[in-house]
Formats: structure tokens, C-alpha cells, sequence
């Protein structure tokens, strides 16, 4: 659901942001998507980006290249974008760089300092890009004073930006399906 929501998204932004913003974005546009795990790049991130893309047209299909000699991991594609996938690992530096069209925390929940993250790493990277995004797609944390819980969310619902789903949302599942992973939980 979420996450290929996300890479859906961040693929049709690097396909055309280079052509709605060619004198910003003339060497391709550079997004992100980030795990708080870097295993759940290769575990989850990559096969998934592979079956989305997989019927792709060859002019737009992005192909999956693993961190080399300073390049990051990520999708690449022929219109020079590329979609950064990185692992945090509690690492936020790991999200540094010189500019950024935008980023996808994934499962904030499990990021700590995530606000510092956010405005030190993060935001000054948006500088000169109006365009620019951040954001969050996660499930509640365990901590109630997490990051998330107590500044991300109540200034999410101050600026109208928060929207919060549950299986009642989901129409992808019968009824019966629903019901079943209600019990479970």
C-alpha cells in the first residue's frame, strides 16, 4: 500500500520534474526514499520498485544500481534522475546532500532525532526548490513521546497535512479479509 504508493509517486516526479523545472533540474532530478533500515532496501524496496517498473517503457525505466564508488544506491533513469534509496540506520547523515527535489521517510516511527533530522539534514537541502516535499508514511510508535507523536503530528494537523488511514480505507479487501485481520490483531 504505502510504499508502493510512494515509489509510484517519486517515479512519475523523476520522469517529469526535469521538465517542468529544466533550468533546476537540467542534470535530472535527485529524490529520496528512505527506510529506517538499510536491509529493508534490499529486502522490501528494490523487488517491489522492480515489479512497479517492471512493463515500464524503455525511455523512462529506471534501473536499480547499488551504492559504487560514491554513487548512491538508488533507481536511475535515462532522463539522468534518480530516486536515492537509503538506509538510515539511525544515521541520519546517511540523508545528506547538496540539494533535493524531495524525500520519503518510511516507517518515521523507527527513526530517532527525527525532527533534527528534518530541519539540520533535510530541509536545508530544499533551499531554492519552492517544489520541494518532505514526506512521512509510517505507523504509530510504541513511544507516545517520539518525535512523531509530539511535534511531527500536531504541526502536520496545524498546516491541514496529516491524513490517517485505516483498514476500514483499504476497498482492496472483501469484507471477510477485513474482518479476519481484525480478529488477528
Amino acid at each position: 500500500g504505502k510504499t508502493s504508493k510512494w515509489i509510484v509517486m517519486l517515479c512519475e516526479l523523476a520522469i517529469r520534474l526535469p521538465k517542468l523545472f529544466p533550468w533546476a533540474c537540467g542534470t535530472g532530478a535527485v529524490l529520496t526514499y528512505a527506510t529506517a533500515l538499510q536491509k529493508d532496501i534490499g529486502d522490501l524496496i528494490k523487488p517491489l520498485a522492480d515489479l512497479l517498473t517492471e512493463d515500464a517503457p524503455r525511455e523512462v525505466k529506471p534501473v536499480y544500481h547499488g551504492s559504487h564508488l560514491g554513487s548512491h544506491e538508488g533507481l536511475y533513469f535515462p532522463n539522468r534522475s534518480v530516486i536515492k534509496l537509503v538506509g538510515i540506520d539511525k544515521h541520519p547523515d546517511a540523508l545528506r546532500g547538496r540539494f533535493s527535489d524531495g524525500v520519503v521517510i518510511s516507517e518515521a516511527r523507527d527513526v530517532r532525532k527525527l525532527v533534527n533530522t528534518m530541519q539540520s539534514v533535510l530541509l536545508p537541502q530544499f533551499q531554492r526548490r519552492p517544489w520541494a516535499f518532505l514526506a512521512i508514511e509510517t505507523s504509530a510508535p510504541d513511544d507516545i513521546a517520539h518525535d512523531l507523536m509530539r511535534i511531527v503530528k500536531p504541526d502536520a494537523y496545524r498546516r491541514n497535512a496529516y491524513v490517517e488511514r485505516t483498514i476500514d480505507a483499504n476497498t482492496a479487501i472483501d469484507p471477510r479479509e477485513k474482518a479476519k485481520a481484525i480478529r488477528m490483531a
